[in-house]
């Protein structure tokens, strides 16, 4: 993500008249521009290798219309008709209108250059899926998402620890993968001090229960979560199933507050020097049976006094899927 898409946005003025959009275009190649309309939207329109046709779209923050006949007026040049699908951004909140540039800036790449009218249409719903989940309230703290997002910064492998993370924030466990359960404690106030459920602590059996104990400091002058997300997306460039999971379980996870958490800046460093893995079977925890009648239980465990895991010498037992989530020794 380079933020070029959302640089051309701000600099493309309205036209004044309907079915005309103001364009940049986004590549020397196939038909991609940034544009606006004559609502002064922000929009990006693609060019297609067919002619096939889409039922419109329209939901409550965007607009997709499939090939479609515009006017189109680049800078410098005469206007131009062509048949193109316009996906637009029907806020002017300028937080959300930099939101839709950067999730089309990771998107537009998975298209290739020169993509049917159904594949398009097909990244254009998965993109409706992703701006409906920011229709609901946040469901985990920016601190503890960041968290996560660190920890599959820091995997071996952040294909497999995408495809390992929680598809809900109320899952158990964070990340799963073969035989491996991960949980992420972050904290904010440098103490490894973390509530921790009976069944993280107590895995089930054949199971290997792991804590990633990490510290999020906001810093004014830090690493964003656009750039956090920038710097995972550039390790899975092409991998289209894990770019969308990654960007849905960031919207599915932050809700409404995603747009304007973008710019939330924490201490890089920090979290990365703070980062240590534990095993669940050796710190202070409540261990079974629970009293008659208990079925559950939540604890607060300082990890402290705890020996960090030498994760060199676990993944020495694991398998190439299992040993992808976490980091090199």
């Amino acid at each position: 993500m380079t933020g070029r898409l959302a640089a051309l946005l701000r600099e493309i003025i309205a036209p004044s008249a309907e079915g005309v959009f103001n364009v940049r275009r986004l590549s020397d190649g196939p038909a991609y521009y940034a544009g606006r309309d004559s609502r002064d939207f922000a929009a990006v329109l693609i060019g297609s290798s067919d002619a096939g046709r889409t039922v419109p779209l329209r939901l409550s923050g965007l607009e997709a219309t499939f090939s479609t006949s515009y006017q189109i007026v680049e800078a410098g040049k005469p206007p131009e008709m062509q048949t193109l699908t316009a996906i637009i951004c029907t806020s002017r909140a300028s937080d959300v209108v930099a939101y839709f540039a950067n999730i089309m800036e990771s998107l537009l790449p998975l298209l290739g250059p020169n993509p049917s009218t159904e594949k398009v249409a097909e990244t254009v719903r998965q993109l409706v899926d992703i701006f409906q989940k920011l229709r609901a309230p946040a469901r985990r703290s920016m601190v503890g998402l960041l968290g996560e997002l660190c920890v599959i910064e820091a995997a071996r492998d952040a294909a497999v620890a995408i495809g390992s993370w929680r598809s809900d924030p109320d899952e158990r466990f964070d990340f799963a993968a073969g035989k491996v359960r991960l949980d992420v404690k972050a904290s904010s106030n440098r103490q490894r001090v973390h509530e921790i459920s009976f069944e993280q602590a107590n895995p089930p059996d054949e199971t290997a229960g792991l804590i990633a104990s990490i510290w999020i400091e906001p810093a004014g002058g830090g690493m964003s979560l656009f750039d956090l997300l920038g710097q995972i997306e550039r390790r899975i460039a092409g991998q289209s199933n894990e770019v969308l999971r990654l960007r849905s379980i960031v919207a599915g996870t932050l809700g409404d507050t995603l747009p304007q958490a973008m710019a939330w800046c924490f201490d890089k460093q920090l979290a990365e020097s703070s980062l240590r893995y534990f095993d669940v079977a050796n710190i202070p925890a409540i261990r079974p049976p629970l009293p008659p009648n208990v079925s559950s239980a939540r604890f607060v465990s300082d990890l402290s006094g705890c020996d960090p895991l030498n994760v060199g010498d676990f993944t020495e037992s694991l398998v190439s899927a299992e040993r992808g989530l976490l980091p090199t020794a």
